[in-house]
């Protein structure tokens, strides 16, 4: 995203986007625990010169949906509406997937999407959709030895 918004000369915006929908099964301690490394994060990033913008979603069941702050709505103007490019980490749940599609769809820019929570990307470990956490973690495994 860095390398993108100085080819282009243009500011780079980090837009956080908070669903409270995912703390709802979570401890308190897991969201404090979050809330620090969100902090940490916005640090570092406001160091290489990003401005950081965070937003809270309403949830799917309130609903919102994922995204809604990039994307927007009736009720809400997006960021992409002024973006250049959209740089997103790739999800990969069901409804984290469904965001990426709709943000894709409705961005007007560029959507780029990049793997950076896992060790082995889910396209080398197996070639379809897996049914359970189980069936992926065997495959997995298969590859570390």
């Amino acid at each position: 995203a860095k390398s993108l918004a100085n080819a282009a000369k243009l500011p780079l915006v980090v837009v956080l986007v908070l669903d409270l929908q995912h703390f709802s099964t979570a401890s308190k301690r897991h969201a404090v625990f979050y809330l620090e490394g969100l902090n940490e994060y916005q640090k570092q990033l406001e160091k290489i010169g990003a401005t950081v913008v965070i937003r809270v979603d309403p949830s799917v069941k309130a609903g919102g949906f994922s995204g809604v702050s990039i994307i927007g709505n009736d009720k809400v103007k997006g960021f992409a509406s002024k973006a250049w490019c959209v740089v997103a980490d790739r999800g990969h749940l069901r409804h984290d997937r469904a965001s990426a599609l709709k943000a894709a769809e409705e961005c007007g820019c560029a959507v780029l999407d990049v793997e950076s929570r896992l060790i082995v990307p889910l396209e080398v470990a197996s070639d379809q959709l897996e049914s359970s956490s189980e069936s992926y973690i065997s495959k997995f495994l298969t590859l570390c030895d």
